[in-house]
C-alpha cells in the first residue's frame, strides 16, 4: 500500500509527459502487477516476510515435533535465493514477454535525473542551508 502513491504519482508524470494513452495504461498495468508481485516474491525471503511464513512455521512445529526448528538463518538459506530467482523471472516476464517496452529512451527522458534537475532549477538557499545541516 505504501508504493500505491508513488506509483500513481509516477502515472501522473508519465501523463503529463506522453500523448499515447495506450502506452500509459499498459505502463500502468505493468507497474500495479510488478508491486503485487513484489510484495510476496519479498515476503517470502525472510522469515517474517508475510504473516503465512510464521503459520507455516507453527504447522512445521506441531506436524513434526522431533525435527529441528526452522530458524531465521534456515529460512532465508532457501527463501533469499528463490526470491532472488522469482524477482529475476517476474521483471523479465513483466517488461520482455507480456508488457513489451520498445521505447525505453521515452520513460528516461520523462523520469531521468537530468530531466528532474532542469525542472527543478536552481537550489534556493534554504535547500542549501538544509542539506549543509543535514550532512553533519
Amino acid at each position: 500500500m505504501v508504493m500505491l502513491p508513488i506509483s500513481l504519482s509516477i502515472m501522473e508524470g508519465l501523463k503529463k509527459e506522453v500523448d499515447d494513452n495506450k502506452l500509459i495504461s499498459k505502463f500502468g498495468v505493468c507497474l500495479m502487477l510488478g508491486i503485487a508481485y513484489a510484495t510476496d516474491i519479498g515476503g517470502m525471503a525472510t522469515l517474517i516476510g508475510t504473516p503465512p511464513n510464521l503459520i507455516i512455521l507453527e504447522m512445521y512445529a506441531q506436524l513434526f515435533p522431533d525435527a529441528p526448528p526452522i530458524g531465521f538463518l534456515e529460512w532465508m538459506m532457501i527463501g533469499f535465493p528463490l526470491s532472488i530467482v522469482f524477482m529475476s523471472s517476474g521483471w523479465f516476464i513483466l517488461t520482455h514477454v507480456i508488457y513489451r517496452f520498445l521505447s525505453t529512451n521515452l520513460f528516461q527522458e520523462c523520469f531521468g535525473i537530468a530531466h528532474q534537475l532542469k525542472e527543478m532549477g536552481p537550489m534556493s538557499s534554504d535547500e542549501k542551508l538544509s542539506g549543509l545541516i543535514s550532512s553533519e
